[in-house]
């Protein structure tokens, strides 16, 4: 029960938050495209790429901050919100096909 409604808020906050981060990664991807394609020397210029990625660390790369959130806040919720969602929405999730 407690996994049900955290997948159900992190798939949500995911949604609301993944969306821009989405977008931002789209453009740096095309960027970085961008940037071997016009240098002289492409393979050296995506090394270089590569290099600076594999310098950043992961804590820092904005592909990996993404998932933490979503889950500390879906635990958040989840820990708040449990009696209501039980009470209150029991018969609402037994629609949706939740059994327990």
């Amino acid at each position: 029960y407690g996994l049900l409604i955290l997948v159900y808020v992190s798939i949500f906050s995911a949604l609301l938050f993944a969306v821009p981060l989405l977008v931002r990664k789209t453009k740096r991807r095309a960027a970085e495209k961008k940037r071997i394609e016009e240098a002289e020397d492409q393979r050296a210029e995506k090394l270089k790429i590569q290099r600076e990625k594999a310098a950043i660390h992961f804590a820092e790369d904005p592909d990996y901050m993404a998932f933490g959130p979503f889950l500390a806040l879906g635990c958040a919720v989840f820990a708040i919100m449990e009696p209501f969602f039980f009470e209150k929405m029991f018969e609402t999730m037994l629609i949706f096909g939740v059994y327990f």
